[in-house]
């Protein structure tokens, strides 16, 4: 009961962006491996430690809506230690971001007590979970938060690579503009653009989760228009790694409490991912499972206001905050 009141603060506290310089402010270490990353103490003595992994987002530990939810977690008297991935944050798959979760999980577990929680956002969950499934971590990481994880990568590009149909409502076309620029971005060395052009897209792209203005995506967008999504894919994705990336058949020994949260309506990393992150972890009893339409994506601070969604997520996140 007092989990889910601690719950229910931190998420009331959540709802409130934060601004400027206001909450707990961060220390910027590095790890013996040379992992950076920002360390969130709260005020009094903390009762865990959790970190928290961010998604494909230019700011990287400097996104706005993790900042907030690692202050929030402070707050609410949970240390809160926050990566810089180099790949993610130039949107590049490498398993070079799983190899700094996992070192990062095991230096904050050996200086500050296992095990350590995790909370990972889109591609960051992913990662976060095979990261977590390996060997060296057991004991490491419990329980996992996971927002909107991805379970194969072979089976997010087969959705989105074909384009079968041109999109066709608003959001559609959100989701459609975004997978282009963050396929561009890496390469845009290699698609004859200016200087110019690269910082329209690079401005587009920084900005889109706190969404961008329908004239920024639109001068983005018409830059790569005439790239597929294949097209870029081949330039500057190695499909070599993509098993590396996927938790897809890595969790069996994985003893950690898993805890996925979905958004119904996601297009990006649709929900059967989860459900199928889910099945794959439910011989050992230990994931949940929460669906739920008022979780956006692209917005990992939302809180639901339906009651029936509410109670299980109370129960889901006063596992983390403890």
């Amino acid at each position: 009961m007092i989990s889910a009141f601690r719950a229910a603060r931190f998420l009331l506290s959540a709802m409130k962006p934060v601004s400027g310089d206001s909450g707990p402010q961060p220390v910027t270490r590095t790890t013996a491996a040379g992992v950076g990353f920002d360390l969130y103490e709260p005020a009094g003595p903390p009762r865990r430690t959790c970190l928290a992994v961010h998604g494909a987002t230019l700011a990287g530990k400097e996104d706005g809506r993790l900042k907030s939810f690692a202050r929030c977690l402070a707050a609410s008297g949970v240390r809160a230690a926050v990566p810089d991935l180099r790949g993610l944050k130039s949107c590049v798959f490498s398993e070079g971001d799983v190899l700094a979760i996992a070192d990062l999980a095991a230096s904050l577990g050996s200086e500050y007590g296992k095990p350590v929680a995790m909370a990972g956002f889109s591609f960051g969950a992913g990662l976060s979970l095979v990261a977590a499934a390996k060997e060296e971590l057991a004991g490491f990481v419990d329980p996992i938060l996971c927002f909107g994880a991805h379970h194969s990568m072979d089976g997010l590009w087969a959705l989105h690579l074909p384009e079968t149909r041109p999109p066709r409502t608003e959001a559609e076309w959100h989701d459609h503009i975004y997978l282009r620029l963050a396929l561009a971005y890496p390469v845009m060395d290699r698609l004859g653009l200016s200087r110019e052009d690269k910082a329209v897209i690079a401005d587009a792209l920084g900005s889109y989760c706190a969404d961008p203005s329908v004239e920024a995506k639109r001068r983005a967008y018409a830059l790569v228009e005439r790239r597929s999504l294949a097209e870029l894919y081949e330039l500057g994705v190695d499909p070599k790694v993509n098993n590396a990336l996927s938790p897809a058949g890595k969790l069996g020994r994985l003893r950690s409490r898993v805890i996925l949260l979905h958004d119904a309506n996601d297009r990006l990393i649709p929900p059967d991912h989860s459900r199928r992150l889910f099945d794959e972890l439910k011989p050992g009893g230990r994931a949940s499972l929460l669906v739920t339409p008022l979780l956006s994506h692209v917005a990992p601070g939302s809180i639901p206001r339906g009651l029936a969604d509410i109670l299980p997520l109370l129960r889901m996140v006063g596992a983390v905050v403890g």
